[in-house]
């Protein structure tokens, strides 16, 4: 409907650095949120009532930042197969891609992968 408004019903996330990257998860993960903050880190929430879209709880955070720490950044993207465990591609201003995965057995997510070695960076932006 024209002139429908869009209302904020929570703010999730408070922290000192601002978010580069906001994603949904795959509608199979259920009402997830995959975060990207500018020191580094993500953060995945999930709404553990659908009904009340209020309420998101803190899941995971895993620092994916660089060494040096330089608020560099990291932009995600979620893997849209349902055959596969759940996945995130995480790429960040100094050129790394890592696929990090979760695990049914630790309810963790890990790095499973590091598309670039240190000496073969990616220098081009990465968009999805």
């Amino acid at each position: 409907e024209r002139g429908t408004q869009f209302r904020q019903v929570c703010n999730v996330c408070k922290y000192q650095k601002p978010a580069v990257d906001v994603k949904f998860s795959p509608r199979h993960l259920g009402l997830k949120l995959a975060t990207g903050w500018q020191d580094g880190v993500v953060r995945i929430y999930e709404a553990m009532d659908v009904m009340n879209l209020s309420q998101w709880s803190l899941m995971e955070e895993f620092d994916v930042g660089s060494k040096s720490k330089d608020e560099s950044g990291c932009h995600i993207s979620w893997n849209p197969s349902s055959f596969d465990p759940p996945s995130l591609v995480v790429g960040n201003y100094e050129g790394a891609i890592k696929i990090f995965q979760f695990n049914d057995n630790t309810r963790k997510w890990s790095s499973v992968d590091l598309c670039s070695p240190e000496n073969e960076k990616h220098s081009d932006a990465i968009h999805d």
